[in-house]
């Protein structure tokens, strides 16, 4: 189950990006580089806060509490 949301969400940032860029060289001539920004930095900050984790039931045998 783990496999398809990581899937689903790789799916759904795909989709961003590609709204950013394609915004970004709008072919109606109006393009703008806000939309690729906005949809960097939101994807940078998610990768940071949710894949820099380390759960800590994982990694028990550092012991914080004994110093």
């Amino acid at each position: 189950m783990a496999f398809y949301k990581g899937l689903f969400a790789w799916l759904i940032i795909s989709v961003a990006i590609g709204w950013g860029c394609w915004r970004t060289i709008a072919p109606e001539g109006k393009g703008s580089f806000i939309p690729i920004l906005v949809v960097t930095v939101v994807f940078i900050v998610l990768v940071a806060v949710t894949g820099c984790k380390v759960d800590e039931e994982e990694h028990g045998e550092h012991d914080h509490s004994a110093h």
